[in-house]
């Protein structure tokens, strides 16, 4: 019982201390808000000037042909891989995680 009472009596206090803290607030206007205006007038003044002027077209310039990139050779296709199975394949997989160096470490 006797908490509850301290509690409201600082709670009451403290509205007094934050009423006067909000007064000066009210006072001054904040930086924040000038520094709005001032960037509000003069996109007000950029969106004036281009509109009293027309946009200038850009010429096109030609682009270069790009010469195509020289494929790298692809390795012979394994013999007697039409007598696997799934499950030799499955194997295959989980040896190259388990004994291949880790994937951060791979090269792209």
């Amino acid at each position: 019982m006797e908490g509850l009472i301290l509690a409201i009596i600082a709670g009451l206090i403290s509205m007094f201390f934050n009423k006067e803290k909000n007064k000066d607030k009210k006072r001054a206007p904040k930086k924040g808000e000038q520094h709005e205006k001032k960037l509000a007038e003069k996109a007000e003044k950029k969106v004036k000037e281009l509109s009293d002027h027309p946009p200038i077209p850009k010429p096109v310039q030609i682009s270069e042909q790009r010469q195509p990139r020289p494929r790298k050779p692809v390795s012979p296709p394994i013999k007697g891989a039409e007598e696997w199975s799934d499950q030799d394949f499955l194997r295959g997989i989980i040896l190259s995680e388990v004994l291949g160096p880790p994937k951060s470490k791979r090269k792209k």
